[in-house]
């Protein structure tokens, strides 16, 4: 009901796909996810990148926040202790707040420091295409989080959960934050706004 039934949905996604298609934006890693990504005290290296390729960032970006949720069901379902669980899902949400405006932050300043087209420095331009990317940003985590729930390639942070009324929990909340991600895009213009879309979907469940 929630997908197959949704024409609305059906039309955005549409959209979408011709953007993933066509928007040659920037050459990105096209799979990245938190199993790609090493990280200690003193350096980060993304690897794994056989399915880079040219096309929007947001692409990258979007699938970080949307593999960031599935960590969050998954420590919401699996973690027994309160505290501990709390502790988990509010480390999470901090990242999904965290990983949108500081990304958008470095964003901002680097297009101020190196853009030298006369046109992309017209008062408004710069905050039009970084809104473009955080819109893209958004769209992809509701493909992400569909894909990985509903698709061929699922993820473990969801099959591993052992209780099923926990599991469809968790599904229903990917499923449903999704589409808000995906049709509400445009609205999306900070982490705070990100992480009210997954919030307010677990409070209507």
């Amino acid at each position: 009901k929630e997908l197959y039934e949704d024409e609305a949905l059906h039309l955005e996604v549409a959209k979408l796909k011709m953007d993933f298609m066509c928007n040659a934006q920037s050459l990105i890693h096209g799979d990245l996810h938190t199993g790609s990504i090493f990280i200690n005290e003193d350096t980060t290296i993304v690897f794994d990148p056989e399915f880079c390729f040219y096309g929007p960032m947001g692409y990258d970006i979007g699938n970080v926040i949307a593999n960031i949720i599935f960590a969050w069901c998954n420590g919401d379902a699996e973690i027994a202790d309160q505290a501990q669980r709390n502790a988990f899902c509010g480390w999470a949400e901090q990242v999904i707040t965290d990983v949108i405006d500081m990304t958008m932050k470095k964003m901002d300043a680097y297009y101020t420091e190196h853009v030298t087209d006369r046109m992309a420095k017209a008062p408004g331009y710069k905050d039009y295409y970084l809104g473009t990317i955080l819109a893209d940003t958004a769209a992809v985590t509701g493909l992400e989080l569909i894909r990985r729930t509903v698709g061929m390639a699922n993820v473990k942070d969801l099959t591993t959960i052992a209780d099923e009324e926990k599991r469809a929990r968790a599904e229903k909340i990917c499923v449903l934050a999704a589409k808000r991600y995906i049709k509400e895009r445009a609205a999306l213009h900070t982490g705070a706004g990100f992480l009210k879309v997954l919030k307010d979907t677990i409070a209507s469940l």
